[in-house]
């Protein structure tokens, strides 16, 4: 082809290659206090393309910042808190999870990685590190052979069933909810509700804690339910209910003298006004004073 028809076939289509990438602003705001930015390929403007930004409306606080790429999320995402603290940060590709991504917490304003790895497609691969609420590792599983690599180090004795013996131990492999126990917190905050007889009569000091138990099994199921200290009764049975949740079939079983046990765990959760905490687990021996 001529050198001359070469070039003006290029003068056609570079103009409106280009005129065809360019981005358009687009401000919305989905709730009262939420803004968002994006934008989008001016002549398919359904296609997102570019920088994408969530805001809270008053402070303009950033909480959400991302890239699209041709309608699908692409490279590096970052999520914060509202004080500006990065909480989780990773990679997407063609719209799905692709790469490592971090997880942050903040329990009493101190920063906590508490869990790591890596996505492929939106599912977990490889080996992922999980880590205690206030840190030290809980666990390390491996989400390519299904298997726990690794238990986090304790001192703390855990009561026990083996068989029809009932005994207070420390175990080599104590069981562990594969996720990591942020994904427990999260799965209670989205249901627990404060009962309505409560909240009619709710003050400013309001203040509750309850102590809930149950065991995990040898197979790794959550059973026999227990309130072990409290007198609420509506706030009981709310915790209860919203603790069974946990039974998600992502729990694996501890092992005590090279075998499965049934072992008691012991969470307390408290209901303060406009709010409900949960506390870490703890460890069931008997040093549990209640008083």
């Amino acid at each position: 082809m001529p050198k001359l028809v070469r070039y003006l076939i290029l003068l056609i289509f570079i103009p409106a290659r280009s005129f065809s990438q360019e981005l358009k602003l687009v401000e919305e705001h989905p709730f009262e206090n939420v803004m968002i930015q994006y934008h989008v390929l001016a002549a398919q403007p359904k296609v997102r393309q570019g920088v994408y930004q969530k805001f809270l409306s008053a402070s303009l606080k950033l909480v959400e910042e991302g890239y699209y790429k041709d309608g699908l999320k692409d490279s590096l995402w970052t999520y914060f808190n509202i004080v500006g603290d990065t909480t989780e940060k990773g990679y997407y590709s063609y719209g799905r999870k692709n790469g490592y991504w971090k997880k942050w917490s903040f329990p009493n304003g101190n920063e906590i990685l508490t869990r790591e790895g890596n996505f492929k497609d939106d599912n977990r691969v490889g080996i992922w590190i999980f880590r205690k609420p206030y840190g030290g590792i809980d666990h390390k599983y491996n989400y390519s052979t299904k298997q726990v690599v690794e238990y986090g180090k304790s001192d703390e004795a855990s009561t026990i069933v083996d068989g029809k013996d009932t005994i207070t131990a420390i175990m080599e492999k104590p069981p562990v909810h594969i996720g990591g126990m942020d994904t427990l917190y999260k799965m209670l905050a989205m249901n627990i509700r404060m009962p309505a007889e409560v909240r009619q009569n709710l003050n400013s000091n309001f203040h509750y804690r309850v102590f809930l138990s149950f065991f995990v099994n040898e197979q790794g199921r959550l059973e026999n339910y227990s309130v072990e200290r409290g007198s609420n009764k509506a706030c009981n049975d709310e915790a209860l209910r919203v603790i069974k949740l946990w039974d998600d079939g992502n729990w694996t079983a501890g092992q005590c003298n090279g075998h499965a046990v049934r072992v008691k765990i012991l969470t307390p959760i408290v209901f303060n006004k406009g709010a409900v905490v949960f506390d870490p687990p703890l460890p069931p021996s008997s040093r549990v004073i209640f008083h």
